[in-house]
């Protein structure tokens, strides 16, 4: 996909249960791994490959193929100290004036900060979204339009299910059971849930959803559907649905993958203090 889009090929490939495929220029920490991983990652979900088909797939990962040729993990890298570092200096002059600390020469500095701090909000929203669309059409190229349009849906759609997979394990941990794999039981239970639930009520509640990113503003998919010229009414129910031909299957050794990081979970569990197992 890279070689097809001429982007640049991620250096790193992880594999994690959240249900969100992205690409990020930052260090990275992992578990069974000396020291942090530098340079282009590609983080990609077990659980959301199980109900992705292979060609939904290639357009997901071409959208976020296409962030590499904009170099925006390098723009966001930055840019991000910068926007933070406006914040957190909002932030102190108001503290610092709540508790009486501050003098009446610092409220136009808070007035002008903020002022900015607006203005640079705005701005980079406008950036951020330009950039979606431009890795949007990378999809399209990747693959179609409608596939893009499905897997987009089916992230919005399903992503939503993973908190409760997740409480729901915790609630097993507690009892002093555990699950071998939880990409398996977060697919049983999208499937169950999308084949109980009508589907046009789905649809309708689902475009008006933006997908969560750690770094951009998405537009709603209602819009993002409308640029790629894909209309509610092409997308079937049956499309939606969990596929007979997964993408997981392009994981080699995908169930071991799959069981080791469940593992994890359940140690990251235990160590945030979410989870209490009995002892024995």
């Amino acid at each position: 996909l890279a070689e097809k889009l001429e982007a640049k090929k991620p250096d790193h490939i992880i594999i994690g249960l959240e249900p969100n495929i992205y690409v990020t220029g930052a260090d990275i920490y992992v578990p069974g791994h000396s020291g942090k991983l530098k340079g282009q990652t590609l983080f990609i979900s077990a659980p959301l490959s199980r109900l992705l088909s292979e060609d939904e797939f290639t357009c997901v990962v071409g959208h976020e193929l296409g962030h590499f040729i904009g170099e925006d993990t390098i723009y966001n890298l930055r840019f991000a100290p910068s926007y933070a570092g406006l914040g957190k200096a909002i932030g102190d002059l108001r503290f610092e004036d709540e508790q009486g600390t501050g003098s009446l020469a610092e409220i136009p500095a808070i007035l002008v900060l903020s002022y900015l701090f607006v203005i640079f909000a705005s701005n980079v929203e406008k950036i951020s979204r330009d950039r979606e669309h431009r890795a949007d059409l990378s999809g399209v190229e990747a693959g179609s339009g409608i596939a893009l349009a499905t897997a987009l849906l089916k992230t919005s759609l399903y992503s939503s299910l993973w908190n409760q997979a997740r409480e729901q394990n915790i609630e097993r941990l507690d009892q002093g059971k555990t699950t071998d794999n939880l990409s398996l039981v977060f697919q049983d239970t999208a499937k169950y849930d999308i084949e109980e639930e009508k589907i046009d009520e789905i649809m309708q509640v689902t475009l008006q959803r933006s997908i969560y990113h750690p770094t951009d503003s998405h537009l709603p998919l209602s819009v993002r559907l409308d640029k790629l010229k894909v209309k509610p009414e092409d997308i079937s129910k049956n499309i939606l649905l969990v596929p007979d031909y997964p993408a997981v299957k392009l994981i080699d050794n995908y169930e071991e993958v799959e069981k080791e990081i469940t593992i994890l979970e359940h140690g990251l569990m235990v160590a945030y203090g979410l989870a209490d197992p009995p002892e024995e």
